[in-house]
């Protein structure tokens, strides 16, 4: 796996205290595995911007066009969080 979406990973295992070597990524729907709460989706959304938006490594693995524009970076993480992000729990 890349280093920088390796790396993207193990942040967002971080929000919810999973144990990244633990889950197997190439599994379907691995991404079910975990909840978290929608303010916690909310800062990994605003932290993989921030991320983006400063890593041009990231922005080459994650964006078909890796212009450095927050709109833009803020649009990826969106849509990263929306296919690949964990449940979001009630509550």
């Amino acid at each position: 796996m890349n280093e920088e979406l390796e790396y993207i990973l193990r942040v967002m295992c971080d929000y919810v205290d999973a144990d990244y070597d633990n889950i197997d990524f190439k599994r379907p729907r691995w991404y079910t595995a975990h909840t978290w709460t929608a303010k916690n989706e909310q800062r990994f959304i605003d932290w993989l911007t921030l991320y983006l938006y400063h890593e041009p490594d990231a922005r080459q693995i994650l964006m078909r066009y890796p212009r450095k524009k927050m709109a833009d970076c803020k649009q990826v993480a969106d849509l990263f969080v929306f296919s690949f992000g964990w449940t979001v729990a009630d509550g």
